[in-house]
């Protein structure tokens, strides 16, 4: 059997590759025959597993301003993707989405395919309510997301939210929950995380510096306490206002290093005494793939959020959620914790939690093994 897997960003994103390498790996121990089909770029020979065939597409990676600009831009870059995959003619095709015009148009051009949808994220729903074009394009892609989901021949999801929303959408459709979690391999080295040595109070936030994140408030915290250290370690389309802020406010308690190794990371989870992130409240039905990276090492997590991702918190022990986007609740969080036990204990029991459910090799098994069925 030969399978090609689609996505709409190239294996350079940390993102992707932990999606996908285990579905990559799975798929080719049932004896499958895999392709990746993504956008170019200069370094994803680099990242490609051994026996996966890379089929890249040539695609414009600057964004336009205007949302209806970057909406027919990601719509072109998606026919683009799904017209390689039909060329190829593989028996099987799994498009893996943010990028929803990979599910929107795939009954377009896969009718000749066994097609599979691998859903990250619901991403339309995070449009604005109080921008016409953007409130009016989401109630079209809701319908239109509702008439192509029964195309899919198998749809999976990331969490108990979206497989909720898919059975709304079609009684009939069975989602199959796949947990994002953590790799196998990166687990295993976090489990290795020390207790900080630091004699500073250090908070880390490690991960995507999006919009979404808004960061901005942890920087506004760190205006307030100057007494803690605070770093911020990677990189996102934010990240030039976020460093902007840093500067204009001339903080030294704040380090932002920007995209580093796997190796750098590890050094940094080491020295932080509290792991910190956040969703704005109109993202509260994802799950930040981070946090299952945070819980991994046992350290003390502080959210900021609500909805999906405080669900699965509550499973874990040292976990701290608090209103997001208030950087004077996040302030006085902080305060709360400086002298507390939590800045040197290791939650050795989420890591059990964390293996037992959501070591991702584990979940695209279950995939897999369905795809391998139909």
């Amino acid at each position: 059997m030969k399978i090609s897997i689609v996505t709409s960003a190239p294996l350079t994103e940390p993102v992707v590759r932990n999606r996908l390498f285990p579905f990559f790996e799975v798929f080719q121990q049932h004896g499958y025959k895999v392709r990746c089909i993504c956008p170019q770029s200069d370094f994803n020979v680099e990242h490609l597993p051994e026996g996966v065939t890379l089929e890249q597409v040539v695609i414009d990676f600057v964004k336009p301003r205007s949302f209806v600009k970057r909406a027919l831009k990601e719509a072109k870059d998606a026919s683009s993707l799904l017209d390689r995959a039909k060329a190829l003619g593989d028996e099987q095709v799994l498009v893996t989405i943010p990028s929803m015009f990979l599910a929107l148009f795939a009954p377009i051009y896969l009718r000749k395919t066994v097609p599979l949808i691998d859903i990250r994220d619901l991403s339309w729903e995070y449009l604005a309510e109080n921008f016409l074009i953007q409130r009016l394009a989401k109630r079209l892609f809701r319908i239109w997301f509702k008439h192509s989901i029964g195309f899919f021949k198998l749809v999976a999801a990331t969490n108990e939210t979206e497989v909720a929303y898919i059975r709304n959408l079609d009684k009939k459709i069975d989602p199959l929950l796949i947990t994002n979690g953590i790799r196998r391999q990166q687990f295993q080295q976090l489990q290795n995380t020390l207790p900080s040595a630091e004699k500073k109070l250090t908070v880390a936030y490690i991960g995507n510096v999006g919009l979404a994140q808004r960061l901005d408030t942890l920087v506004e915290a760190a205006r307030r306490l100057p007494e803690i250290q605070f770093n911020i370690v990677g990189s996102g389309i934010d990240e030039s206002r976020v460093r902007d802020l840093i500067k204009r406010y001339r903080l030294e308690n704040v380090e932002m290093t920007g995209r580093v190794s796997w190796e750098c990371v590890l050094k940094y989870y080491d020295s932080a005494h509290y792991l910190y992130a956040q969703l704005a409240p109109e993202f509260s039905g994802a799950m930040p793939s981070k946090l299952y990276e945070y819980l991994s090492t046992g350290k003390s997590v502080i959210y900021g959020g609500c909805g999906q991702a405080v669900e699965i918190l509550n499973q874990f022990d040292g976990c701290h959620v608090i209103k997001p986007c208030d950087p004077a609740v996040l302030a006085e969080k902080l305060l709360e914790l400086h002298e507390g036990i939590d800045r040197q204990v290791l939650f050795v029991t989420n890591r059990e939690v964390i293996e037992k459910k959501y070591v991702r090799e584990n979940a695209a098994k279950l995939l897999v093994e369905r795809a391998a069925s139909i």
